[in-house]
């Protein structure tokens, strides 16, 4: 039975798993192993060499690479195997840039029913928190004095200059001293102050030969301490630590997924003649890890699986409200999104603090920090302690700093660390106050946290496994099995196996044929007028008949024994052909030539209001190809693909690609031949329609030019014919038809033969009086009528259409003239014509009615408006001349004029309105047909 663990989004290990911790188990094996701290640091990384440690035993074995597949996306897969026995630790060393492919794609199998336990790692933090969080703080690489400051309460043991005996006691605190010293110079002196069975004691650090603490818990706590400073050396490197636990012998597999270098494939092919061609393919491979690879199976796949990183190495923090006492009157949870940003080299970014340069020591001349005697560590390291060396200021440099944490550190200028993390910039960027970034930059909101995880969930385990699961399922297969999968699997990926192992030193490259095979070639003559505007390149057609794909790659062509060209393929499909070309053609030329014309056929479209065109414009090009060679050659055309342009006649493809179409052309040998692509594009465009006098009568007439067709529109109305007439119980209905005739004419302006189609609109209630002529089969709003129109003459259309219509009105408000019209049209009945006669004579005393009422109103209308010039002129004479009494008696003669009038008008709308009603009521009955 085997027992496999995959890390990825949903099985991996979450989080960092504490340095402080890591440095403890260590311990633990160290002990056991008998093996010091340095021994343990000195396992490679796992592209440099993975160390076994079997528990309860000092042997130490490799876990070789056994087995490398390659993908053309830019990622590897590396299985490493080897034997253990009972249980046994795994460290694995890797590059802090490849520690997030490690965690979503690691695969462990340990046969025979063992066990995997928990997979530590050290985690991101920088190493200065966590040398906070020992009992000593070595983080601002104190002084002895310091040191001893911090172990404030110990118990020390410790052996002066002048005496051998050891003695006792607590430490009571430093401090410092000015005191006189050579040619009356103040020198610092640094003195620890020591509560002994005596009391208090002050010791000069200068007369003490060495010390230890009594309590063994801090003595382990700066030994370890001591430790992460030494392993903080390489901090480019992070141990993985794998634990299995089982019994007896048995093999175990440790698979990852990792950056690498795509592998890349180029050809060799050499014409053979009678289309046939020996096609060798090569695979360029490198080795970029520190670690030489030997006599590894490798399997190059083929393809792009979505690959991609993820920031899955530093710890996401979900942010906690801060809440306050009530006196304080609110509540203020806020939340802070951290600030991810991405180094030069594609690593991301760790959020760690800003650094802090570290310089020499000044006087105290002591050559501690990080990285030697420099006292850098990459390009920031620890405090600068230049100053240490005096205290012009003459006090106690130990008063009111009961810590060493809470010494005050000079502001430094921020840098980034040698793992290319953010500084403070990052935090101006996001708009983080300085003192809040740092607690802010790894913090995740929780709305944030969740949609991670659920992309995490649906990208991470349908994606990024895809190459740890490829490349474990390759790894355990066999050859055999290996091909027929990869048959299978042709129209997704393809796996090239190479047959032997290969060994490929460190920082090496090798070619590797993965391809020997013959496969079909045609030879053409290929002209694209983008490519060389004059001259086809001579190219092949290849059809892949190797049963396998071809990944894209540079293709070097020989021919007659030499070097004839370099190509370019793309990916191939088995059985799928694609052109090539190697070299430019110089015994053949092309000379190409573009002619516009109009399509043969216009649709003139009459729309009621106005006239338009529908035709193709036309667009013809014309190769011309001169064979200046002694042999027949093939030409390929290639004619790009234009939107809204589509080929017109019966000219035919050889084939047709995403944006090209391709013709074959027989070159006949020392001659010149053409071959034409006509291509045509729809337009709809208006007609201008100006008066034209023909003959007697006038017609719109438009011609426009580009079209060589002029069009003449002659409309004719009828006048209205009557039908019938009926009357029902007073209401008249009045049959008649309306006739409208259209004459289209079209006469020729060109010297070729055009099919004009006429399109006439249907309008609502009109019919043609051709009954068999019927809509346009699909559409009901058009008329089509096909017309050949030769050249030099000219066509004519005429169309006839007929709309009925029923006029409903009341009879005892037709008008007296309207009446007497119908009276006098034959197609009345005589019923009707009676009706008509007895409405004309019961509406005549109502007729001389309104005849008086309209008379005594246009006169009653003439007075009053009299009346109105004669007050103006009133206000304008003097009341006591001759003009104003002659006003003024006119004035009193009309109002009496105005009042007969007005009572007389009265009676007459009364009178109307009497005989309306009587004329209703008689005519309301009458009825004939």
């Amino acid at each position: 039975m085997k027992v496999k663990y995959l890390l990825g989004a949903s099985g991996m290990v979450v989080g960092a798993i504490i340095y402080l911790i890591f440095m403890g188990a260590t311990k633990q094996d160290a002990q056991k192993t008998g093996r010091t701290s340095g021994d343990l640091k000195g396992a490679a990384f796992a592209d440099e060499g993975t160390t076994v440690k079997q528990v309860g035993g000092a042997d130490r074995s490799q876990l070789p690479l056994s087995q490398v597949v390659l993908f053309s996306s830019g990622v590897g897969y590396f299985q490493r195997q080897g034997p253990i026995e009972g249980n046994a630790t795994i460290e694995l060393r890797f590059s802090a840039a490849d520690v997030n492919d490690l965690l979503k794609s690691m695969i462990l199998e340990d046969d025979k029913g063992g066990k995997i336990s928990a997979i530590s790692y050290d985690g991101q933090d920088p190493v200065e928190k966590t040398l906070r969080s020992f009992a000593l703080d070595l983080t601002m690489n104190p002084t002895l004095g310091q040191l001893l400051q911090q172990a404030r309460g110990e118990k020390i043991e410790i052996v002066l200059n002048s005496n051998t005996t050891p003695e006792t006691g607590v430490i009571l605190g430093m401090e410092s001293q000015m005191q006189p010293g050579p040619k009356d110079a103040l020198v610092e002196v640094h003195q620890l102050n020591l509560v002994g069975p005596d009391g208090i004691r002050g010791i000069k650090l200068t007369d003490i030969k060495r010390m230890k603490f009594i309590n063994p818990t801090l003595n382990e706590e700066l030994r370890r301490a001591l430790e992460v400073v030494a392993t903080s050396h390489d901090q480019m490197k992070k141990t993985v630590t794998l634990q299995f636990k089982g019994e007896g012998k048995r093999e175990v597999k440790v698979g990852y997924v990792a950056e690498n270098p795509i592998w890349k494939s180029s050809y060799r092919l050499t014409l053979l003649g009678n289309g046939k061609g020996r096609l060798q393919g090569y695979a360029s491979v490198e080795n970029t890890t520190d670690e030489d690879w030997k006599n590894v199976r490798m399997v190059l796949v083929s393809g792009r699986p979505i690959s991609f990183q993820m920031d899955l190495y530093p710890p996401l923090f979900v942010p906690r409200p801060t809440v306050e006492l009530d006196k304080y009157g609110m509540l203020r949870p806020p939340t802070y999104n951290g600030a991810i940003t991405s180094g030069n080299n594609g690593m991301v970014a760790s959020n760690m603090a800003p650094s802090i340069p570290m310089g020499g020591f000044g006087q105290l001349g002591a050559g501690g920090g990080f990285a030697g005697g420099g006292g850098q560590l990459g390009n920031g390291g620890m405090m600068n302690f230049g100053q240490m060396g005096a205290n012009p200021r003459g006090d106690n440099r130990y008063q009111n700093n009961p810590l060493i944490q809470n010494y005050n550190v000079p502001n430094q200028a921020p840098t980034n660390d040698p793992l290319g993390n953010a500084n403070n910039d990052a935090q101006q960027q996001a708009g983080l106050p300085a003192q809040q970034g740092l607690q802010a930059q790894n913090k995740l909101s929780y709305q944030d946290l969740q949609n991670r995880k659920q992309n995490q969930k649906l990208a991470l385990e349908e994606n990024l496994k895809k190459a740890s699961q490829k490349g474990q399922k390759i790894a355990a297969q066999h050859d055999k099995q290996l091909e027929a999968e990869a048959a299978d699997e042709a129209g997704e990926s393809f796996q090239y196996l190479i047959e032997e192992k290969i060994s490929l030193a460190r920082q090496k490259s090798a070619l590797i044929q993965i391809l020997n095979e013959e496969i079909d070639v045609t030879p053409f003559s290929i002209f694209n007028e983008t490519v060389h505007a004059k001259f086809p390149l001579m190219g092949l057609k290849l059809k892949n008949s190797t049963k396998q794909p071809l990944p894209q790659g540079p293709v070097t062509v020989f021919e007659n024994g030499a070097y004839a060209g370099d190509a370019r393929l793309s990916d191939m499909q088995p059985e799928e052909e694609r052109f090539i070309s190697y070299a430019v053609d110089l015994s053949m030329e092309v000379k190409t030539e573009v002619k516009q014309s109009v399509g043969p056929e216009i649709r003139i479209q009459y729309l009621g209001d106005r006239v338009q065109a529908g035709y193709s414009s036309r667009q013809t090009k014309v190769y011309t190809i001169k064979n200046r060679g002694k042999l027949e050659r093939t030409a390929v055309i290639e004619h790009p693909i234009r939107d809204d342009w589509k080929l017109a006649g019966d000219v035919k493809t050889l084939e047709q690609s995403r944006d090209l179409y391709r013709f074959q052309v027989a070159a006949p040998a020392m001659k010149t031949s053409s071959f034409e692509v006509p291509e045509e594009q729809p337009k709809i465009e208006p007609i201008a329609m100006l008066p034209l006098l023909d003959g007697k009568r006038s017609v719109l007439s438009g011609n426009p030019n580009h079209l060589g067709v002029e069009l003449q529109l002659f409309t004719q109305v009828k006048p209205v014919e009557l039908k019938s007439i009926v009357i029902t119980k007073g209401m008249v209905a009045v049959a008649s038809d309306l006739h409208e005739s259209r004459s289209y004419k079209l006469i020729s302006r060109s010297e070729l033969d055009r099919k004009i189609i006429l399109e006439h609109v249907v309008r609502p209630e009109w019919k043609l009086d051709d009954v068999a002529l019927k809509p346009v089969e699909g559409s009901t709003t058009l008329y089509r009528f096909p017309l050949e129109l030769p050249k030099g003459k000219s066509v004519e259309k005429l169309i006839e259409e007929t709309k009925s219509q029923v006029v409903q009105e009341k009879i005892s408000t037709m008008e007296e003239g309207r009446i007497k019209g119908f009276l006098l049209h034959p197609v009345l009945k005589p019923a009707v014509k009676a009706a008509f006669q007895r409405t004309l004579d019961v509406k005549a005393a109502l007729l001389e009615t309104k005849r008086k009422l309209t008379e005594r109103e246009k006169e009653l209308k003439g007075i009053t408006e009299d009346q109105t010039r004669l007050r103006a002129n009133l206000q304008n004479v003097p009341p006591t001349s001759a003009a104003y009494k002659r006003y003024l008696d006119k004035f009193d003669k009309q109002e009496t004029q105005i009042e007969l009038l007005q009572e007389e008008v009265r009676k007459l709308q009364m009178e109307e309105k009497s005989q309306q009603a009587e004329v209703d009521d008689v005519l309301s009955g009458i009825s004939a047909e």
